[in-house]
């Protein structure tokens, strides 16, 4: 346990860092004012290793609408299982579409296992109207919570990380269908040879408030340990913009 709490206060100095540096590249976000979007899921989960369980997603960004986006994620299962993530997203707009890039830290742990997981992902996107491709590496590091041993961890040093989405009527509508494939969320990354389809919808009451629904569907193994595996999650939230 003392090892986890080592590795989290060293992964948070760090995000902290690309956070700050992010900052202090993009003068222009004082002339901006931020739009602050929160929001909140209940989640139904099935998988054969944790049966059904339910869960609550938090998440949040702050948008500077040309420059930068900064986004957190929380979920909490009752499997027993917690994730979190950070990401910082710098962002240049251009007539055709926006290109982005992404610098992400995850931790996820499966307490009712003893087990961690540490992610330190990058990535570059092209988002249009209508579609939407993400392209980039993460590294892993998994361990048991309860060892002290440095050689206990097992780490993954490069893994490709991918999602393509389309829209049918794109982000400015007042509601909208999308769907695709990834091999991560904001709530767990795959290996590349386990995809995740997924499909979902959001519809905008006002200004402010909005709605959304996602399921995501995984035909291959978790971590490929089971053969003919099949698990799917549904979330169902709201989301308010200050």
């Amino acid at each position: 346990m003392r090892k986890l709490r080592l590795l989290i206060h060293c992964l948070m100095k760090k995000i902290l860092f690309t956070v700050v540096l992010v900052l202090c590249l993009v003068p222009r976000m004082r002339a901006e004012r931020p739009d602050i979007k929160v929001g909140a899921n209940v989640v139904g989960s099935y998988n054969p290793a944790w049966g059904f369980n339910t869960g609550l997603d938090l998440d949040g960004r702050l948008s500077l609408q040309d420059t930068l986006d900064i986004s957190f994620s929380f979920e909490g299962m009752t499997a027993n299982v917690w994730s979190f993530s950070l990401t910082a997203r710098p962002k240049v707009k251009f007539r055709p579409g926006t290109l982005y890039v992404d610098a992400t830290a995850f931790v996820r742990l499966v307490a009712r296992d003893h087990l961690y997981d540490f992610i330190v992902a990058g990535s570059a996107g092209w988002k249009m109207k209508y579609c939407d491709f993400q392209l980039g590496i993460f590294s892993r590091t998994s361990g048991y919570m309860r060892s002290s041993l440095p050689e206990d961890a097992l780490r993954e040093p490069t893994n490709l990380l991918y999602r393509l989405q389309f829209n049918i009527f794109g982000d400015e509508a007042q509601w909208d269908i999308l769907g695709g494939v990834k091999n991560f969320t904001e709530y767990e990354y795959e290996r590349m040879r386990s995809p995740i389809f997924y499909l979902g919808g959001r519809y905008e009451y006002n200004e402010r408030l909005g709605f959304k629904a996602e399921i995501d569907i995984k035909p291959s193994g978790m971590f490929n340990m089971t053969a003919g595996f099949f698990g799917i999650t549904g979330r169902l939230g709201a989301t308010y913009t200050f």
